[in-house]
């Protein structure tokens, strides 16, 4: 099992600040909604989805799904998610890992919270669009770049241009949880 490690530490990596943000709800406005809760962890881990996607529909010929798909065909299940984790950057045009979907996650999110009374659901969101910026600043950190987010522009940006997407990212997502915490409590 010590080729899990690898998948253990990207789980944690991404439930973590989602851990965080809900401890963060409660101890701000009281006792937090379970329904809050299970969505924001739930779409913490949902985004990378789009993995598989990229495994089976998008890019099924490239070496990484063609190596991913063997594994699992071989029963090699456990090995294959270790392989996926340790070939992330080999993933390209992720559909879900693309400054297009992020700002629908960051619409979707804002009238969720606002607007709609089924904290699952806000939860759901708030949870992809989390993990969608936490994703950028683990590449940020690495890289220095978010050039791979922007692939679905058809263009180049420069690396400023992409900060300053990010900010405005952030600033988007803490608008969403101080909404969130507004509208509390959630007992």
């Amino acid at each position: 099992m010590w080729f899990m490690v690898r998948f253990m530490k990207s789980i944690v990596f991404h439930l973590a600040p989602a851990i965080f943000v809900v401890l963060g709800i409660t101890a701000i406005a009281g006792p937090i909604d379970l329904r809050l809760l299970t969505g924001i962890v739930i779409g913490s881990l949902l985004l990378d989805i789009d993995h598989w996607l990229f495994i089976f529909v998008v890019a099924p010929n490239e070496l990484v799904s063609r190596e991913i798909r063997g594994r699992l065909s071989s029963g090699s299940y456990a090995t294959a998610l270790d392989y996926m984790v340790a070939h992330r950057r080999d993933f390209r045009r992720l559909p879900m890992h693309s400054v297009a979907f992020q700002l629908c996650l960051a619409v979707a999110a804002l009238y969720t919270a606002v607007q709609f009374p089924n904290t699952l659901t806000a939860g759901l969101l708030t949870g992809l669009f989390l993990h969608s910026v936490v994703d950028q600043a683990g590449d940020l950190n690495r890289t220095g770049h978010l050039h791979h987010w922007f692939w679905v522009t058809g263009r180049e940006t420069n690396t400023s241009t992409q900060k300053t997407y990010y900010i405005g990212a952030l600033m988007v997502l803490s608008l969403v949880l101080a909404i969130i915490l507004a509208k509390g409590p959630y007992a």
